[in-house]
């Protein structure tokens, strides 16, 4: 059985876009100080297929990946032989998430698998005991808040169903909003139509964000760049 094992930083995802899933997980001081501990001593083990590093930790969040392997087989030619061979191989894949305990959240960096991957992960290490819930961000209620915050952002493209250009004329399209100067106008108008919008935050560092009606969220930063105050501003949307 063979391994194929990340870099040391290759859990950040690079630059890429990454997903961004918030959800409800409430927890008191000593449960919180409990998960903790057990995140801390559920280090990676290649006999148990899965474990945790924690980046950060102070009383307040956890930053961390949680590892977990993935078996798979993978055909390849045997020149000796000239015959194709199956050979058995293991992937590690990663989860980046926050535990932020003063919001009571879980927010986790990935698609669906991965989320339901790490809620399994921390069901178990809890016992169960933690109800975790789907939280929804409202992109629009999160600039207002932005802007009330004096958070800096400027909104580059939005992109619109049925927008009427004329009379009519009916149709989809996306507008380039980097020197209008109404933005949070123009998506409180159109808020009902709007399928997504891409958006810079200036925050210590600057993010690039795109924002779905779905509630969705993505972010084009490496996990080692993201850190809690720009999660937080995301769940001012909340």
């Amino acid at each position: 059985m063979s391994f194929i094992l990340p870099m040391a930083k290759t859990y950040s995802g690079g630059t890429i876009m990454q997903s961004i899933i918030f959800k409800q997980f409430y927890q008191d001081s000593q449960q919180y100080e409990l998960l903790l501990n057990e995140i801390l001593n559920s280090t990676f083990d290649s006999e148990k297929g899965d474990g945790f590093h924690v980046i950060e930790a102070t009383s307040e969040y956890i930053k961390a990946v949680y590892y977990y392997e993935i078996s798979y087989s993978q055909s390849i030619y045997n020149p000796e032989t000239g015959e194709i061979e199956e050979i058995k191989l293991k992937r590690i894949e990663t989860v980046p998430f926050f535990i932020d305990h003063q919001r009571h959240t879980l927010d986790i960096l990935g698609n669906k698998v991965k989320c339901t991957r790490i809620i399994e992960a921390i069901g178990k290490i809890t016992k169960y005991k933690t109800s975790i819930a789907d939280l929804y961000i409202n992109p629009i209620k999160a600039l207002i808040a932005c802007a009330a915050a004096g958070i800096q952002y400027k909104v580059n493209k939005v992109r619109i169903n049925d927008y009427v250009f004329f009379d009519d004329i009916i149709g989809n399209c996306v507008l380039n909003l980097s020197n209008y100067s109404k933005t949070e106008e123009l998506l409180k108008k159109y808020e009902t139509q709007i399928v997504s919008f891409s958006t810079t935050l200036l925050l210590e560092e600057t993010y690039s964000v795109v924002f779905y009606k779905s509630g969705a969220i993505s972010v084009y930063k490496g996990f080692d760049d993201i850190d809690i105050e720009f999660i937080r501003t995301l769940k001012l949307g909340l």
